[in-house]
Parts: C-alpha cells; sequence; structure tokens
C-alpha cells in the first residue's frame, strides 16, 4: 500500500542510529511521558492521549508480575458488555533498553475502543536485565492475561500480540517461538495456561540479529545480548512453520529496518502462513508513535484492527475436542485407498492428527500430523516415509464443518484429493 510522505520528523526508538539521533526514549529508560527529556516528543504523547479514544474502562499500573525487586506492571482497557472479547497484548518499543508502556496508549485504546481488550505492558529492561529476561516476561504476560481475562470480560482463546520497534521483535519471539523449552515465563506456575497466541503483528521491528552489521549488532551485543550465541536465539525469523500465526507486518519504506520486514514476510511466503504487510510510504522508524496525527499512522491502526477483526472475530472458531472418520474414495488401479483419521486438541492449543492408509484392507502407512485452528478451520500438515518404492506420502489438509479435505502425494503417483465426513468425539 502506498501513502503520502510523513509530515513530521521521526526519531530512533529500536535503539539504532538508523538516522542519526539518539533515541529520547533510551535516555529516560524507565519512566512516564511527564519524565521525558525532550519537550517536544512529550507533548506530541500528551496531545496524543488527549486525542485519543476513550475506553469505556480502564485500570492502571496493575502489577501482573514481580521479577527480582522489580514491579511489572500493565495498563489495561476494555469495552463495556458482558463479552468475551477477543484480546490484544501490546508490548513497547525502545531498543530493549528504554521506553515505557505509555507509548502504546494511543493505540491500546484505538484497540479497546473497537471491542477489545487491551493489556498495555511493561518488562525488564536491559542492559541490567539481559535476554531472554524480555521475552520471558512477555510471555508471562500472556500467561497472566488469559489467568485473569475473566476479569476484564476478555476471551483467553481469542489473543493478539503485537509492539513496535523491539516490542516488534519480542511479540513475534512470543508468537512463534513460545513453546520452546528454554523460555521460563514470568510469573507462571505449573498448571496455568500456555502462552499461545492467535494472532501476531510485529511493527518495523528486527527478526534476524545475525543480519546486523556493524555498530547495529554491536550495541545489541553491548546492552540486549549476552554473547553471540544469542544472535540466532533472540532471532524470530529462526523459529517460523509452517502452523505459526496469522501475521500481519506493518513498515515504513523509508525505514532503514524496512529489509527485516520483507525478510520475514518472505518466510512467511515459502512456508504459506497466512500473512499481509502495510508498506507506509516515506514512513521512517516510529512513524505510529510520534506521527499517530498523520495518514501514515492513521492507515497502520486501521489496517490492525482490519486484521484483527478478520482473524480473531469471524468466522466462530471451531468448538469441539476431536473428530474421528473413515473414508473409501474411488478404487484406483491398485484398489487402494482406505483411510481412516483420528483428530484430537492437546492441551497446547495444537491439533495433533493420525491418519492410517490401507490396501486391500491391509495396513500400508500411518502419518502423524499437526494443526493449529485458523479462520475456524483445523489445517494440518504431515510427511510418511513409505520406502524406496513410493517414497516420501505428503499430506495437507484441514477441518471444517464436518468434513476432512485432503490432499496427499507420493514420488509415483499423481496427488491426490478428497473429501470425507468427520464425526465429532471425546478426546481421549
Amino acid at each position: 500500500m502506498c501513502l503520502q510522505k510523513s509530515l513530521i520528523a521521526t526519531v530512533v526508538v529500536c535503539g539504532f542510529s538508523v538516522i542519526g539521533t539518539q533515541s529520547i526514549l533510551a535516555q529516560t529508560s524507565r519512566g512516564s511521558v511527564e519524565t521525558m527529556q525532550h519537550t517536544e516528543h512529550r507533548e506530541a504523547l500528551q496531545r496524543a492521549f488527549a486525542e485519543a479514544p476513550q475506553p469505556a474502562r480502564e485500570r492502571r499500573d496493575v502489577v501482573w508480575a514481580t521479577a527480582g525487586n522489580e514491579d511489572l506492571t500493565a495498563d489495561l482497557f476494555w469495552p463495556d458488555g458482558d463479552g468475551p472479547h477477543p484480546i490484544v497484548v501490546w508490548i513497547h518499543g525502545g531498543g530493549f533498553r528504554g521506553g515505557f508502556k505509555e507509548l502504546g496508549e494511543f493505540a491500546c485504546r484505538t484497540f479497546a475502543a473497537n471491542g477489545y481488550v487491551a493489556m498495555n505492558i511493561n518488562y525488564r529492561l536491559a542492559p541490567e536485565h539481559k535476554f531472554p529476561a524480555a521475552v520471558n516476561d512477555c510471555l508471562g504476560a500472556i500467561v497472566w492475561i488469559k489467568k485473569n481475562a475473566a476479569d476484564f470480560n476478555g476471551d483467553p482463546e481469542h489473543i493478539a500480540v503485537a509492539g513496535e520497534s523491539a516490542g516488534g521483535n519480542l511479540s513475534a519471539m512470543v508468537a512463534y517461538a513460545a513453546e520452546d523449552n528454554r523460555w521460563k515465563p514470568t510469573g507462571a506456575q505449573a498448571g496455568d495456561p500456555k502462552p499461545i497466541v492467535n494472532v501476531t503483528i510485529p511493527v518495523y521491528g528486527v527478526f534476524d540479529f545475525s543480519a546486523l552489521e556493524g555498530n547495529r549488532r554491536d550495541q545489541i551485543l553491548d546492552t540486549y545480548l549476552a554473547s553471540r550465541d544469542d544472535l540466532a536465539a533472540a532471532s524470530p525469523l529462526n523459529y517460523v512453520t509452517p502452523q505459526s500465526v496469522p501475521t500481519l507486518l506493518v513498515v515504513g519504506d523509508a525505514d532503514s529496518l524496512y529489509p527485516e520486514s520483507t525478510k520475514l514476510k518472505q518466510r512467511l511466503e515459502e512456508l504459506q502462513v497466512p500473512h499481509d504487510m502495510l508498506i507506509a510510504d516515506g514512513a521512517d522508524h516510529a512513524f505510529i508513535i510520534w506521527e499517530w496525527d498523520q495518514p501514515n499512522s492513521k492507515l497502520a491502526h486501521k489496517a490492525m484492527l482490519a486484521f484483527l477483526n478478520e482473524h480473531l472475530r469471524s468466522p466462530p472458531p471451531l468448538k469441539l475436542t476431536a473428530w474421528s472418520g473413515t473414508w473409501l474414495p474411488e478404487r484406483d488401479p491398485e484398489n487402494c485407498g482406505e483411510l481412516e483419521c483420528k483428530a484430537r486438541l492437546l492441551p497446547n492449543g495444537k491439533w495433533e492428527a493420525t491418519f492410517r492408509g490401507y490396501c486391500n484392507r491391509q495396513f500400508l502407512y500411518e502419518v502423524k500430523m499437526t494443526g493449529r485452528e485458523q479462520n475456524g478451520e483445523v489445517k494440518f500438515e504431515g510427511e510418511a516415509d513409505l520406502g524406496p518404492r513410493e517414497g516420501i506420502y505428503k499430506w495437507t489438509g484441514k477441518i471444517a464443518e464436518g468434513q476432512f479435505t485432503g490432499i496427499w502425494q507420493s514420488k509415483n503417483k499423481p496427488a491426490k484429493k478428497g473429501t470425507f465426513e468427520m464425526q465429532q468425539s471425546v478426546a481421549p
């Protein structure tokens, strides 16, 4: 998408010397609008607060966890009505070493005015708290809002994570890497919900630290990361899979970090992950913060709302725990093709499916697949090795409206496609 060029100069929030100006947020480290040292930007945020939509309900400075001696706080905004309303968790920018939750208030109040519960969080900052402290904190915030969603009329099963600059990196880490065993979500206890989300909106973030060069990489190593070994571990690009959640990328084409978003877009395309990308014409870094009242920022907020509405609101989610079914397609020349399928919802929010294929009633192969609910469907992908004659049997498919539709193919046969009825059953 193309927009008119931005009218207001921007200041870097990511902590890199993108346009030669030190981030005022990095100077403040942690504080409020009132303590910002740069009058122009303090006044810009104060005007944004004055003109932002007024939420029906709000609760400020909620302590959602304590890490060491530091209280981690959040502001929550939500609409009237019993709900349950879908949830958006917003992560502020600041180069991992600065910034504060109020930077995301305009966006969060906009979400709340449009039917969402918005949780605007603080997290521990570098260099005092190195990676993965911020990742653990953001994951912990997801766990907390899932546990406490009812207090805000929120829906813990429909949740998005979004953020700008450093928060763009962290929101992508939460979305793509939540199930990696190296993380320890802050404040989470045994038996708590998993920090799984349904949608992510990373705004002009860094997604591959190993691709950064020179001064940028040095700054990250000096502040956020403990060693070069963390360059890959802290890069969301390395965690994307075909089962990753729908993603909206937002970036300006004048941002020197623009290639980071295009690189992540390419990975999402390669793995066929549902995604979209808003490219703001002429916009530099941090435009949705400092240019909140300009066309680029207004379009970005509209795009974020549209993406959330598409992926969190409709169509209605599947309210199922398991499926089972069998199918006997038209016979092929070898008189094969019988299938049976069982699918169940796992505690981590993903689906597991087992397909067993038969030929003349004799067992031929088994395929284990994982899937995730997206847009009212459960989508699966998997493969099985049938030996040198058949090769790898590849499966893709989906369950929707009581039917399984699948495509499967081996090296010596053309692709087959079939649909068969599934019956809802109780998960074991």
